[in-house]
């Protein structure tokens, strides 16, 4: 028990809130990237509802996407900071998922509501969650005060590798399964800037700790060996930008792969305690004959 404690507390910095703090209006990250919507998580600044995702807007020009749409409660600011920076959101096209979690796909739904030919991308093994508005895989019960659970359709599930377009920006789908078994990561080329939309893969160095890592949970199937092969694959990617799915993020290739690392850092000690998926209740249960 006392193990299983201390595993909980040191993965548990990914769940310790932040003070709430009064809700901004968006962030440029490079040329053609901003931050429009995050929660307070990390004891930053909320830039839309305070149980938010990081909410990224790509612009390619003639056609906008975002990385993630947050709970959806804070989703007219999401599109107020969008308007704010210039754009119109009658030019999104395109939402990139990087896993079904409430806290990124919540959004889904009303802007679906408001921009019905919106294309939802997501890894095949998000589908069925999300479709069947699983609460426990979406980790709904961590969030408070959300609006009902309802089902979401992707439209897409990109193969690994493959490349879409929004605009004049190309997008690539990456499979890095581990947080969950459909999370996906995605490599933007952004005015000749490799940019890394990491989701809850990789977070990170934050106020509260070295190389967080998203949280680990058996009712969403995390797999720490997938997680393991996954942050190894990122780290080989050579990106310029990292942006994660909570937090602060991080420029520049040194620091990325110095990030990078400390989430590995991270999760080989994880991989060093025995059993440690059975203390986590990670996959599968024992058989108990």
């Amino acid at each position: 028990m006392a193990l299983r404690s201390t595993l909980f507390i040191f993965l548990a910095a990914f769940l310790i809130p932040a003070s709430t703090e009064a809700r901004g209006e968006s962030i440029r990250v490079s040329d053609g990237v901003y931050c429009v919507g995050r929660g307070n998580w990390g004891r930053l600044k909320a830039l839309s509802d305070p149980q938010d995702s990081n909410v990224y807007l790509i612009s390619g020009g003639d056609e906008l996407a975002l990385v993630d749409t947050g709970t959806g409660v804070g989703i007219e600011q999401i599109l107020s900071n969008l308007r704010a920076r210039g754009f119109d959101p009658n030019q999104l096209k395109k939402i990139f998922l990087t896993s079904a979690h409430f806290d990124h796909s919540g959004g889904v739904i009303p802007l679906l509501e408001q921009f019905p030919n919106l294309e939802i991308y997501a890894g095949e093994p998000e589908v069925a969650p999300l479709r069947d508005s699983d609460a426990g895989y979406l980790g709904y019960s961590l969030l408070s005060s959300m609006p009902t659970l309802e089902p979401i359709r992707v439209s897409h599930t990109p193969s690994d590798g493959e490349v879409i377009r929004v605009g004049r920006v190309s997008v690539t789908a990456l499979r890095v399964p581990g947080h969950t078994p459909g999370a996906t990561a995605y490599l933007a080329e952004v005015a000749g800037q490799r940019i890394l939309f990491t989701g809850d893969t990789a977070i990170g160095d934050q106020p509260v700790g070295k190389g967080i890592l998203g949280t680990l949970d058996g009712h969403w199937r995390s797999n720490v060996t997938d997680l393991d092969n996954s942050l190894r694959r990122l780290f080989h990617l050579n990106a310029e930008i990292m942006l994660p799915g909570h937090g602060r993020w991080f420029k520049g290739r040194r620091q990325v792969q110095e990030n990078l690392q400390h989430c590995q850092w991270r999760l080989d000690f994880l991989l060093r305690i025995p059993d440690v998926e059975t203390l986590l209740m990670i996959g599968e249960a024992p058989d108990p004959r």
